[in-house]
C-alpha cells in the first residue's frame, strides 16, 4: 500500500533533485514542513508510506534502521500557504535555481496534486500490490562457485483471509547470469513481529516482562528489541525452473499474534551448505477490513471533471486514504489516477467521491467507456503499529460512455496555487533587487 502512497500524498510525481539542481532550494523552502505538520493524519501518512510504492512498505523503526528516507518531490519542494503568514527566509539559493523551480512547480500545477495523468511516474498506484524480488548472491559451494537466491512475495498486502505465496529460487553463479542451474538447500519460512525492548527484571523480581513466544533460537535474545518469529511457514520443493524453486504460503490473518496491527516481516532461512542465510521482505496485512467498497457506484461529468461515488461502510473511524487509477474499458490503458485522503466522521454505510481531473483525461484524447480499478488505501488509526490498516477492492467499476472532449482542457486553479505561485515571485525578486 501504494499502497498504498500516505508519503506522496500530497503530490504524486516524484522528481530527484538532480532534475531541478535544487539542493540549496531545499533549505530556502524548509517551512513548508511547518505547513504540513497542521494535518496531523497526512503527516503521518506521508511518513509511513514514504518509499511504499511499488509494493514496498517500510516500517517507521525499519525504515530509519536502514537510513531510508523519502525521496523529494516537487510538492514538498513548494512552499506552502501557510508559509505566506510572514515566515522570514534568508534567500539560499540563486535566482536561477528559483527560476527553474517556479518554472517546474507551473508545470506540475497543471493538474492537481490528488488527481495526475497516468504514466510511469504513477505505476506504483495501480501495481502498488506486486512486489519485486529481493535476491543476491550469498553462498559459494565446494568448488568455489557462487551460490544466488532470491525471494518473492506473490503480494506485499493481504486482506482478512487472503494468502501470501512466498516464493524462493536458488541457483549456481551470479546473481545476474542469464543461465540458473539449480541448486539445492534446507528452506525455512519464519513471520517476524517487531517487538520493543521488553523492561528487565528488578533485583526483588518486581517487574515482570511480557512473555515473546518466538522460535526457540531464532531472532533476538529475550529482553532485546527486533524482529521475532511467532510462526513458521513450511516450504516445499517445486519442478520447474530456471533454478530451484521452494514455494511456500501462509495467511496472516489467520495467525493469532497477528490478530491486532503490529510491523510484520517474512524471513526465508536458506541453508545450502551449513550456514543458513535469511532472505527477507516486509508485507502489510488486515486480520479485519478498515473499510469495505460496496457494489453500488455511479458517476458524472461534475465541473468538467469526471466524478465517481462509490458506496463504502467504514469500520474504523479515522482519515481513509482512497488510491485508483481509471483506465479505458479493458483495462489496458491507464488514463488518470486519483490519490487523496477521505476523512469520515461517522462509522457505516456512507458515499465517497473520487474524482479524475477533467484535463488529465482529455489530454489522453482516449474515449469512454472508462473503468476504475486498483481502489486501495488504508485507514490511518492510533491504535494500529504501523498506524495505517490497509483496504483493497478488487472490484472494476465502469463508467458511462463519454468522449474525451467532454472533460475540461483547463489547468487546476487554486488559492493554494496561486500563492505558492507568488511566493516564488517575491523571492525572486528579493534576490534580484540584491
Amino acid at each position: 500500500m501504494s499502497a498504498a502512497n500516505g508519503g506522496q500524498k500530497t503530490q504524486r510525481v516524484t522528481i530527484t533533485l538532480g532534475v531541478l539542481g535544487l539542493a540549496a532550494l531545499v533549505a530556502l523552502l524548509w517551512w513548508q514542513r511547518s505547513g504540513s505538520s497542521s494535518d496531523g493524519a497526512g503527516a503521518a501518512g506521508r511518513g509511513a508510506d514514504a518509499g511504499a510504492t511499488g509494493g514496498e512498505v517500510v516500517g517507521a523503526r525499519q525504515a530509519s534502521s536502514e537510513g531510508a528516507a523519502p525521496r523529494p518531490s516537487i510538492a514538498a519542494l513548494a512552499p506552502s500557504r501557510s508559509a505566506s503568514a510572514g515566515v522570514p527566509v534568508q534567500p539560499l539559493a540563486g535566482a536561477q535555481q528559483v527560476r527553474e523551480a517556479l518554472e517546474q512547480y507551473q508545470t506540475f500545477s497543471q493538474f492537481p496534486p490528488w488527481s495526475r495523468p497516468a504514466d510511469g511516474s504513477q505505476t506504483h498506484l495501480w501495481k502498488w500490490n506486486s512486489p519485486a524480488p529481493s535476491g543476491q548472491a550469498f553462498a559459494t559451494d565446494a568448488k568455489g562457485n557462487k551460490i544466488s537466491g532470491e525471494l518473492q512475495l506473490d503480494k506485499m498486502f493481504a486482506g482478512p483471509g487472503d494468502s501470501i505465496t512466498a516464493t524462493v529460487t536458488l541457483w549456481r553463479g551470479g546473481y545476474e547470469d542469464a543461465t540458473r542451474e539449480p541448486a539445492d538447500a534446507t528452506v525455512l519460512g519464519y513471520v517476524e513481529v517487531w517487538r520493543d525492548a521488553q523492561p528487565t527484571p528488578a533485583a526483588d523480581g518486581s517487574v515482570n516482562p511480557a512473555p515473546i513466544r518466538g522460535i526457540p533460537g531464532v531472532g533476538p535474545p529475550p529482553g532485546s528489541e527486533g524482529f521475532f518469529p511467532i510462526a513458521t511457514v513450511s516450504f516445499a520443493s517445486v519442478a520447474g525452473g530456471p533454478g530451484h524453486k521452494y514455494v511456500a504460503t501462509f495467511t496472516p490473518s489467520t495467525i493469532e499474534a497477528l490478530k491486532t496491527q503490529v510491523e510484520t516481516r517474512f524471513v526465508a532461512s536458506v541453508d545450502p551448505d551449513g550456514h543458513p542465510f535469511p532472505f527477507t521482505e516486509s508485507f502489510r496485512y488486515a486480520a479485519s477490513a478498515p473499510l469495505v467498497v460496496l457494489d453500488q457506484h455511479s458517476d458524472a461529468i461534475v465541473k468538467g471533471s469526471l466524478e465517481v461515488t462509490v458506496a463504502v461502510d467504514v469500520k474504523r473511524l479515522g482519515p481513509v486514504m482512497v488510491q485508483a487509477t481509471l483506465f479505458d474499458a479493458t483495462g489496458a490503458t491507464a488514463i488518470a489516477t486519483y490519490d487523496d485522503y477521505y476523512r469520515p466522521t461517522q462509522l457505516g454505510p456512507q458515499e465517497l467521491k473520487i474524482t479524475f481531473f477533467g484535463k488529465a483525461i482529455g489530454d489522453k484524447r482516449v474515449d469512454g467507456p472508462y473503468s476504475v480499478r486498483a481502489l486501495h488505501g488504508f485507514v490511518h488509526t492510533a491504535d494500529a503499529d504501523p498506524p495505517e490498516v490497509f483496504w483493497e477492492s478488487k472490484a472494476t467499476f465502469a463508467t458511462g460512455a463519454y468522449k474525451a472532449t467532454d472533460f475540461s482542457d483547463r489547468e487546476w486553479d487554486s488559492p493554494e496555487k496561486t500563492d505558492k505561485i507568488n511566493q516564488y515571485k517575491r523571492m525572486l525578486t528579493s534576490i534580484e533587487s540584491k
